[in-house]
């Protein structure tokens, strides 16, 4: 779960991903490729980190999407996120 000034997202263990307003209406779901990992807001931005394929045993392979949920979902950024061996991520802030 993430909240930011004018939204609530929940990830849910089906991959998607629900987005409420502060007041408790659905908006938007939206399917996500992979598992969540973590998901920070801020403001009108959501940030979420994703796997993105079968790693290896041990090690994480995980994307990340920055959006900005006020102006139609717009993507502000979208790119792998790159771990050094056998670390994973846990926590996003």
């Amino acid at each position: 779960m993430a909240v930011g000034s004018s939204f609530a997202a929940i990830a849910t263990d089906k991959r998607f991903l629900r987005i409420f307003t502060i007041g408790g209406v659905q908006g938007d779901i939206l399917s996500l490729p992979g598992s969540v990992v973590c998901m920070s807001g801020h403001k009108n931005q959501l940030m979420v980190v994703f796997h993105i394929n079968n790693p290896l045993p041990g090690e994480q392979a995980l994307a990340v999407k920055l959006q900005d949920l006020k102006h139609n979902q717009e993507i502000i950024a979208e790119e792998r996120v790159l771990l050094s061996e056998k670390s994973t991520l846990a926590w996003l802030g």
